[in-house]
């Protein structure tokens, strides 16, 4: 009860803040982006990326963010690519996922932007002519996040099962007010309920470890293993 009434006092500091800072839409001048190229020999040096045990070292990799001091600030801030990062000390619920995903050496930065190119009419603001694929920001919002993981990663049921939520998965949902959240499963289960596994995530708080994988509607469910990085 106490975490569903701290979530909810969370929320209500989310929607507050999200129209301009959170994981929904930022507007940006289009003129205003431009791309800095971090040189291939600057970039860090990836770790072997298809090993065994792929979702548990993912799991491992999510539970690793809830030891860092996070504030929530989803501002639009220039950053470098690929490999570029807002500062550590600041991001959302989106950046849990892309810095989990880069400790197994996935670069979510390059990957979602290269896909926004190569497919625009996939992606709503593309689409309506609204925006051009932006490398500083396209990633960390939930919106993208969704359509890349729609058409590159395993789409896996929704359901109320919890045993079908397993360490590693990715879970999307919809906030009150129509706002998207993403998180990821862990290898911790639920105390009040030993088969629902428990959910890293970042709503307003930081990074946590939480029992939240039903208290919010349910839009999205993935497994992800990586595309190939150049």
């Amino acid at each position: 009860m106490k975490t569903i009434k701290r979530i909810a006092i969370s929320s209500i500091i989310v929607f507050c803040a999200v129209q301009l800072t959170g994981c929904g839409d930022v507007p940006v001048k289009q003129e205003e982006h431009k791309i800095t190229v971090i040189p291939k020999k600057q970039r860090p040096k990836l770790p072997a990326k298809y090993l065994s045990g792929f979702y548990p070292k993912l799991s491992l990799a999510a539970l690793e963010r809830t030891k860092h001091h996070v504030v929530y600030d989803g501002s639009y801030k220039e950053i470098p690519y690929p490999w570029g990062d807002v500062d550590p000390g600041i991001g959302v619920c989106t950046d849990v996922i892309i810095r989990s995903y880069r400790t197994l050496g996935i670069d979510l930065q390059q990957l979602i932007y290269e896909d926004r190119l190569k497919h625009p009419e996939q992606y709503p603001d593309l689409r309506s002519g609204k925006a051009k694929p932006n490398p500083s920001i396209d990633h960390r919002r939930v919106r993208n996040m969704k359509v890349f993981f729609k058409h590159n990663a395993l789409a896996m049921p929704i359901t109320h099962n919890p045993r079908h939520y397993r360490p590693g998965d990715l879970v999307t949902w919809k906030l009150p007010g129509d706002f998207d959240h993403i998180g990821i499963v862990v290898n911790k289960r639920s105390p009040n309920d030993p088969n629902r596994y428990m959910i890293v995530h970042n709503l307003a708080e930081g990074p946590i470890v939480e029992d939240i994988l039903f208290t919010f509607k349910i839009d999205g469910h993935y497994r992800y293993f990586g595309n190939k990085i150049i």
